[in-house]
């Protein structure tokens, strides 16, 4: 059962949501799931083990030191409120060296 389990989740894509689905592999790959010691209080037990930080991509932590860089602020998820140097026309051009 283990090996399906973790088969299914490794084949499991699903793009634009964010899922628990490397949490369960965890689960799926722990000692305890594999010698069949699942009961209510195993997430607790082996809590440092399943809660693992997620790292930071290098995409965003790239786009952060650009922000950063360029002194911009995003204050919405609008893009109407976005940086200042963004046009709707791409009439906006800037060299980065």
């Amino acid at each position: 059962m283990r090996s399906l389990a973790w088969r299914a989740l490794a084949e499991c894509e699903i793009v634009g949501l964010h899922t628990n689905v490397e949490f369960l592999q965890r689960i799926v790959r722990s000692e305890p799931f594999s010698s069949d010691e699942l009961d209510t209080g195993l997430i607790e037990r082996h809590h440092d083990a399943l809660f693992v930080p997620s790292p930071v991509s290098r995409t965003k932590a790239l786009g952060a030191a650009l922000l950063t860089r360029e002194g911009g602020e995003a204050h919405g998820h609008s893009p109407w409120d976005a940086l200042s140097h963004w046009r709707m026309t791409g009439g906006y051009s800037q060299d980065l060296n």
